[in-house]
């Protein structure tokens, strides 16, 4: 997999564009000026779809202010949270008009748990959809038998968003029959947070047990003279079931070292990474999931 090749597989995810988000995060929100900057730089780099949310407070309107300016630059993925499926077509027109995009690429329920409660919500959707208001429909996921279940119950959905990292190798197993059914992949969480990417001596105290393994990770990329970042993406970009990589970046230096970690990150050695750090993963939801995190 060339550098090129690389950076088309990645998304840029925009949470921190809104929110001071992320356990490592000890910049806060990112300001709209340097949201602009990191934005030109993505897409100077070939990097062509964004992952925002209703949820992450000020995002899709960060977006909008560049893509207002420099309409088609990207392409767009965002989720609805506690939107009743009569209010979907309503509600994802707001979201278009914050965005500066006429329609989105992909739009997701934030949750299953938010399909369970409230079926109708999906539907909604779906009348997007068959509007033209978005190209992809389906679900944010964060457990594996929930993507099952959707599957065996033949639900309608061409896009999921699910974890996946070093830590975090849970819906492996329910890739095939995704990519079977026609399903695009998109993986987030590949730093977990940043987690993976910190200094063992400073990870909290609560998660002090992905110590060892971070410092593995740590170890194993300066062996290489690789980056951290890179080891953890790459990981996630070589596996070929995988679409699209979303990666988050709390600055324009954060996003400069991801981008120039990857490119100097041998596409022939992406393979490798499955098999010299599978013995990382860990089935502990209350280390491999920050929802469960404690605060």
């Amino acid at each position: 997999m060339g550098a090129s090749e690389k950076i088309k597989k990645l998304a840029l995810g925009t949470v921190q564009f809104g929110l001071a988000y992320g356990v490592s995060n000890t910049r806060g929100q990112v300001g709209q000026a340097e949201v602009l900057e990191i934005l030109e730089l993505a897409r100077a780099a070939g990097v062509d779809l964004l992952d925002t949310a209703q949820a992450y407070g000020g995002s899709e309107a960060a977006i909008g202010a560049y893509l207002k300016a420099a309409p088609g630059s990207f392409r767009v993925v965002t989720k609805l949270k506690d939107v009743p499926g009569a209010d979907a077509t309503a509600a994802l027109r707001a979201s278009a008009d914050r965005a500066g995009v006429g329609r989105f690429y992909g739009v997701l329920l934030h949750s299953y748990d938010e399909y369970l409660a409230q079926p109708g919500r999906y539907e909604g959707l779906l009348e997007c959809r068959r509007s033209g208001l978005t190209q992809k429909t389906g679900f944010s996921l964060y457990h594996p038998e929930q993507a099952e279940r959707l599957l065996a119950a033949k639900i309608d959905f061409d896009l999921v968003q699910v974890p996946y990292s070093l830590l975090d190798r849970r819906f492996e197993r329910v890739f095939p029959a995704l990519k079977a059914a026609g399903v695009e992949i998109h993986v987030r969480s590949v730093f977990l947070q940043g987690l993976l990417l910190m200094n063992a001596a400073t990870i909290p105290e609560g998660l002090r047990r992905a110590a060892p393994k971070v410092e593995m990770i740590r170890a194993y990329a300066a062996s290489r003279d690789w980056t951290a970042a890179a080891v953890c993406a790459g990981f996630a970009l070589a596996n070929p079931l995988v679409d699209r990589v979303v990666i988050g970046v709390d600055g324009l230096p954060a996003l400069k070292d991801n981008l120039e970690g990857l490119a100097s990150l041998p596409g022939g050695e992406l393979p490798g990474l499955q098999a010299a750090l599978g013995g990382l993963a860990e089935t502990d939801e209350n280390l491999i999931l920050p929802q469960n995190w404690k605060k």
